[in-house]
């Protein structure tokens, strides 16, 4: 019995430490990273039209702190004209977004964290029939804490639709993750674009 005992108590002494040394790495890197709120509280809307008459409407998602936690872009071209008449076939309509998520995997301890970048184009602002491109593309990048978890990225031609989605590489105690996205849209006889959208997890 007593042999028991000198083999338990170095046991238990060891699981102690290992459970101080876990929590006490565990409170250090709650200390360093910005918990982002995730309550939208206002969202403001900046539409505009550029000098090739092209009409750009940009959403910006604030919490209460007035920080900035999601961002979406679209952007209408003004129909060509020839003559007397209007060519709306050569009008695409081109949307931007990135998608912070989560979602189990297989041989994940937790829910994984991914950020999906996508460019669309479509024939018109209802946005219910695709129209492909010369040059489509994303390439997104998933932050934790602002150090760079993963990238991805995804460009085609004569096409509508690019995604890329980049997923979390490790595990951690927080979800301070943010998914930033470059689109890309190129099309002959219009003005290149290459807005930026991000999203951030809670």
């Amino acid at each position: 019995m007593a042999k028991k005992f000198k083999f338990i108590f170095p046991l238990l002494a060891f699981i102690l430490m290992l459970g101080a040394s876990t929590g006490y790495a565990s409170s250090e890197e709650n200390k360093n990273s910005k918990k982002y709120d995730m309550e939208i509280v206002d969202v403001k809307t900046e539409k505009y039209t550029t000098k090739d008459g092209e009409i750009v409407t940009k959403k910006d998602y604030y919490n209460k702190q007035g920080e900035v936690i999601k961002s979406e872009t679209e952007k209408a071209i003004t129909p060509t004209a020839s003559g007397d008449s209007i060519t709306t076939l050569a009008a695409p309509h081109w949307v931007a977004n990135t998608i912070v998520g989560k979602e189990w995997q297989f041989g994940w301890p937790q829910l994984r964290v991914y950020g999906t970048g996508s460019s669309k184009s479509y024939t018109s602002s209802s946005k219910t029939t695709y129209r492909a491109i010369d040059r489509i593309g994303v390439n997104t990048t998933l932050y934790y804490n602002n150090a760079v978890e993963d990238t991805a990225t995804q460009t085609k031609s004569n096409a509508a639709v690019a995604s890329a989605t980049a997923w979390q590489q490790s595990t951690n105690c927080c979800w301070q993750y943010k998914g930033q996205t470059t689109h890309t849209f190129q099309e002959a006889g219009y003005q290149s674009w290459y807005p930026v959208t991000t999203d951030y997890s809670s």
